[in-house]
């Protein structure tokens, strides 16, 4: 044999050999997978047990990292939780312990990541859970007081209403039936007796306007002024004296009161009604606030700015008084107080009047502050 030859045939003999270890690798592999398929699926780990990529958990439950264990998903109270692996409905994950961990009961310890239970509070400072604060108990931001109590500021102590007699401001109201008075700030079941004119119809089913308009111009003790254009109004740099009530210091005789059926248009009825403090009643607060305070003047205020002139002279008294008044109400925040008592009507005559349920609304704002309802020396009417 050849060398040619024999190069052949060791050629052959390799290529035999590797075939036949092909052969049987492919057989083993063949084999196997038979194996696996035919071998019954492992038991899926139960609550408790290890887990990781070959040890799957059951049903319901999740395998915890670094723990490698089965737990519920989502967790149980006094289970493991992480980001990811949260807990179920009424709990939270504890910072530091990272467990899953109830509402606090009244005395337990308590934290942002462990709240206390419906009626609690977390006390700041002890960071214990505890119950509203009882009449005469120290109360505060984080531990407030219970039904029907308030936390009066200073004291910082729960109180009850106030009764008849007794002092009264913010955080100590007055009890049902009675008003916290100002100035005395004592709580008053009543105070002088009201004279109201009877349901405070519209000037207009009175008087005819020129009628009324005749008597403005004719008055002299006290003054009434029916022209915009007249000495007094044109003069007024800081003051706009209108009507029979527009303006500072007007009327100038506090003892002879201009009467209602005299007002000469709905401005004029808009300085009625804030002269005797119908608006001083806070509707928010439920207290009864000085004349002069935000309270009386921003219902002036909004009155005043929907009234709709129907002439040069009514034009120029709501401009006069719109552009003196702005200053001084930029102290008071009108988000803070509630817009009532300024709608307007039409009454038969044309004229524009406030609505009756604005005037019953005032009616009634009046009898909240009884004896508070004027201007220093200004009886009532």
């Amino acid at each position: 044999m050849n060398p040619e030859q024999r190069q052949l045939a060791v050629s052959a003999s390799r290529a035999w050999f590797l075939a036949q270890q092909w052969r049987t690798l492919t057989l083993f592999i063949l084999a196997a997978l038979v194996f696996f398929m035919m071998a019954p699926a492992s038991a899926k780990q139960a609550f408790g047990e290890g887990c990781g990529p070959l040890k799957t958990c059951g049903d319901g439950l999740s395998c915890h990292p670094f723990i490698q264990k089965c737990y519920h998903n989502p967790r149980k109270r006094d289970e493991p939780c992480m980001a990811g692996h949260s807990c179920g409905a009424g709990l939270t994950c504890q910072a530091g312990s990272q467990t899953c961990v109830g509402p606090g009961r009244d005395g337990d310890s308590c934290h942002l990541t462990k709240p206390c239970g419906n009626g609690l509070t977390c006390e700041a400072g002890r960071q214990k859970c505890v119950g509203p604060a009882k009449d005469g108990e120290a109360c505060h931001l984080t531990k407030p007081c219970g039904s029907g109590l308030t936390c009066e500021a200073g004291r910082q102590k729960c109180v009850g209403p106030a009764k008849d007699g007794e002092a009264c401001h913010l955080t100590k109201p007055c009890g049902k039936d009675l008003t916290c008075m100002p100035g005395s700030q004592t709580c008053s079941a009543g105070g002088r007796p009201i004279a109201l004119p009877n349901d405070f119809p519209p000037p207009a089913a009175a008087k005819p306007a020129a009628q009324r308009l005749a008597e403005c111009d004719a008055s002299k003790d006290p003054k009434c002024y029916a022209r915009g254009s007249s000495e007094k109004m044109a003069s007024a740099t800081s003051n706009c004296l209108y009507g029979w009530n527009v303006g500072k210091g007007h009327p100038a005789s506090n003892t002879n009161p201009p009467d209602y059926s005299n007002l000469i248009n709905a401005l004029d009825q808009c300085a009625y009604f804030h002269d005797r403090g119908a608006w001083q009643f806070n509707r928010t607060t439920k207290t009864c606030e000085h004349w002069t305070s935000c309270s009386n003047s921003m219902g002036l205020s909004r009155c005043m700015e929907r009234f709709q002139p129907r002439n040069k002279d009514e034009a120029d008294a709501k401009a006069c008084f719109i552009d003196n008044f702005k200053e001084p109400m930029k102290a008071c925040i009108p988000a803070l107080y509630q817009d009532w008592g300024a709608e307007y009507a039409t009454a038969p005559s044309g004229e524009q009047w406030l609505s009756a349920k604005s005037i019953a609304d005032l009616r009634g704002a009046m009898k909240q502050c009884p004896g508070n309802m004027t201007s220093p020396g200004f009886p009532e009417k």
